[in-house]
């Protein structure tokens, strides 16, 4: 389950920087999104985000899964700010590696 909570967020985060229009222009050079393409992005990435401690409770408790799922957001956050200082296009990889993996894990 902590695997599933840590795909979640890893989505929603790189769905919020796609959204912005600097994050997007630094992992997909020469594209800009329109105010639509943007609210749909956003609303995503609040899906995945809310959906993360719905399971990180289901599986470990209100007390624990809160814990769990903000422990695993903050090392998400950390890991999404480091790549887009660094490598902006290898934080696409990761979205398009971690939708095919989100199947193979089991909620």
């Amino acid at each position: 389950m902590t695997a599933t909570v840590f795909l979640l967020s890893w989505q929603a985060c790189v769905l919020l920087c796609l959204a912005m229009p600097r994050h997007c222009m630094d992992m997909l050079p020469g594209r800009r999104l329109n105010r639509l393409q943007q609210r749909g992005l956003q609303l995503l990435a609040a899906l995945a985000l809310l959906s993360a401690p719905v399971l990180a409770i289901q599986a470990d408790g209100p007390g624990i899964g809160l814990a769990c799922w903000l422990g695993i957001l903050s090392l998400v956050i950390m890991a999404q700010a480091l790549l887009l200082a660094w490598r902006p296009k290898w934080s696409l990889w990761g979205l398009a590696g971690s939708l095919p993996l989100l199947t193979v894990v089991q909620f």
